[in-house]
């Protein structure tokens, strides 16, 4: 096993730093007896099996033995298996390695060992690494055109859009991988474009569409030809599932699906499905105002994201966190959880999620006492929704900027801000779930509230629909007998429930 694999007691670790220096030294008389052409056959013969380390050590070798194809193929198995256990940087030196020994021969060997380094890159959050590697693979194929590769590479593309938050271009990709995966017949390909414009229709609360795109790409997955493959490829799909069945408060078959794709994934010895998993759980349990279990699930995706080393990963969990730590009443674990994340999603170049984070940031400030602060975050994410033509969740900054506004005695500017966003809920979202639009709901009344008592008689009916959206909506999601429990762990559902309270009507 590598070095950077092992873990153990100070004594075995000894051991096996003994074993590397007795197959180094005996290497070495090797290359004093018969080169480096023996040495790497010598290797080649004793590592088989063996991890990233041997692998690229035969590789040295054949490459200075001028055994170019055995150098290669070394260095494309090293760079897998150091991919396998997320050694990102050691994995794109192997890949880089092979890809340079390769010249311009081989053009679709090419072609894949830049789609192992886009990986890479998609991992570690490396944006401008993906657009080179995509033009080089684009280039390549423009060369030597395959379908199924050009289909695979629209995929990639949409999903470097999806990262970036730019949906009208990320749908475009998404369609036209689908056209050319659907005539060739690449079944991988087309299942994860299905998969993408199921993430985007979830997105606009299309949920009807988002469905039948989750269905058909499970059609696709089903053709796929390898088992890990097409068992992967499913696991994908089932969780985008897991979460569309939260989403549409189908719960208990939600956390089922989740269940069962994160035993898949250990099975399959997949970390980035179980994280996955594990987050779906984790929003799950949030739903249900279960915080404890959702931050045993939630600890768990964390480990698993510092093991990928994926800095979106991280930034993922770190926002569940947050919402975890807000649901436990502690507010400056909350921002310190945004605050990492944001660092991120700006490093990534991940428009959208910095967007949202620094809405949750803005409310954070807010139950903190700073408006100011709250009002910066606010303006700058209300800039990047209106940027990325997000209608719901534009609406919901401008509610909250409208809240900033009165906190800060600017009341013409809220009144007119509060206006804007209740007509847009009205009109254009109007066809949104109410449970959908509780939040914004709730802002705008705490602004027509905090207004004063000439505005008592728009904010009344507006409490009395959020009261009764609440009790509707832990009905749905939970027993009668626990009911309550789960008003008072949700905090903004607790906060609807006292202020109907405030106002005299009986409970």
């Amino acid at each position: 096993r590598e070095s950077s694999d092992f873990e153990g007691t100070p004594e075995r670790q000894f051991d096996h730093h003994l074993l590397h220096q007795v197959t180094y030294e005996t290497l070495l008389k090797a290359e004093r007896k018969v080169g480096h052409g023996a040495a790497a056959r010598w290797l080649q013969e004793r590592t088989k099996g063996r991890g990233a380390e041997f692998l690229a050590m035969t590789g040295e070798h054949a490459e200075r033995a001028g055994q170019t194809a055995l150098a290669i193929d070394c260095f494309e198995q090293a760079g897998t298996k150091a991919t396998e256990r997320y050694a990102n940087t050691a994995a794109e030196a192997h890949f880089r390695r092979a890809l340079s020994l390769l010249g311009e021969s081989e053009p679709m060997r090419r072609v894949g060992l830049l789609s192992h380094l886009e990986q890479i890159a998609d991992t570690v959050g490396d944006r401008p690494g993906q657009d080179a590697l995509l033009a080089d693979m684009n280039a390549l194929l423009q060369r030597h055109p395959d379908d199924q590769r050009q289909a695979h590479m629209l995929w990639l593309m949409a999903r470097l859009a999806s990262r970036r938050g730019d949906s009208v271009a990320e749908a475009r990709l998404a369609r036209q991988c689908f056209d050319l995966a659907e005539r060739c017949g690449a079944a991988e390909s087309a299942a994860r474009a299905q998969r993408q414009l199921a993430w985007l229709r979830i997105v606009r609360q299309d949920y009807p569409t988002a469905e039948m795109h989750i269905e058909i790409g499970l059609s696709w997955a089903g053709r796929i030809a390898l088992e890990v493959t097409r068992a992967t490829t499913e696991a994908e799909l089932l969780n985008t599932l897991s979460f569309f069945l939260v989403l549409t408060r189908r719960l208990q078959e939600s956390r089922r699906t989740s269940v069962a794709v994160l035993a898949r994934a250990e099975a399959l010895g997949r970390p980035l499905l179980q994280l996955n998993a594990l987050l779906n759980l984790t929003t799950l349990a949030g739903i249900l105002g279960w915080w404890e279990e959702a931050a045993r699930w939630c600890e768990q995706a964390h480990a698993l994201a510092r093991a990928v080393g994926s800095p979106r990963e991280i930034a993922n969990v770190q926002n569940r966190l947050a919402t975890i730590a807000e649901g436990l009443g502690d507010l400056d674990a909350a921002e310190r959880w945004y605050q990492e994340g944001l660092v991120i999603r700006r490093a990534t170049d991940d428009r959208r999620m910095e967007a949202i984070t620094l809405r949750f940031l803005t409310q954070v400030h807010l139950d903190q006492g700073d408006a100011q602060k709250a009002m910066d975050c606010c303006d700058q994410s209300l800039s990047l929704h209106q940027a990325l033509k997000e209608q719901l969740e534009a609406c919901v900054v401008g509610a909250l900027a409208a809240l900033c506004q009165v906190r800060l005695s600017r009341p013409a500017e809220a009144l007119a801000t509060v206006n804007a966003t209740l007509s847009r809920l009205q009109q254009e979202l109007a066809g949104c779930p109410a449970d959908e639009t509780t939040y914004p709901r709730w802002i705008c009344y705490q602004v027509l509230d905090g207004l004063g008592p000439e505005h008592a008689q728009r904010a009344g009916p507006l409490l009395d629909e959020l009261f009764a959206d609440v009790q509707a909506r832990a009905t749905a999601v939970t027993d009668a007998d626990d009911r309550d429990r789960l008003i008072q762990a949700i905090p903004d559902f607790r906060s609807i429930v006292a202020a109907y309270g405030r106002r005299g009507a009986a409970p």
